[in-house]
């Protein structure tokens, strides 16, 4: 059995998924939507480079290549997390988190008569 120092890294994701996703993002029906959605045109080179960093990975297991798919996998992970349409991300806790509810209820109740 091999040590853990000798374990080979392996990206996230397969490389046929970066290839997939850039297929689906040059074609006509994703660029409509995308347009119709967010009002631009999708930007699909990035799933190439992507794709490439990952061939190149898979062929040369060079410390580039892997960081780069590090880089990758990263700002993929950062996007999905990022995203949430309904709420905006709060910075700072509101400024009296540590009331009971009942006195949350009651300042709200307040602010909203007045």
């Amino acid at each position: 059995m091999a040590a853990s120092s000798e374990m080979i890294w392996k990206p996230y994701y397969p490389c046929d998924y970066y290839k997939q996703e850039y297929s689906d993002c040059t074609t006509v029906g994703h660029r409509f939507h995308s347009y119709y959605v967010y009002g631009e045109k999708p930007e699909c080179g990035q799933w190439k480079k992507d794709y490439e960093a990952c061939t190149a990975w898979m062929k040369t297991k060079s410390e580039e290549a892997k960081q780069e798919l590090l880089k990758v996998e990263d700002r993929h992970l950062q996007q999905k997390y990022y995203v949430n349409p309904v709420w905006p991300r709060r910075v700072t806790p509101p400024k009296d988190w540590y009331l009971p509810v009942e006195e949350m209820r009651q300042k709200q109740k307040l602010q909203q008569q007045s």
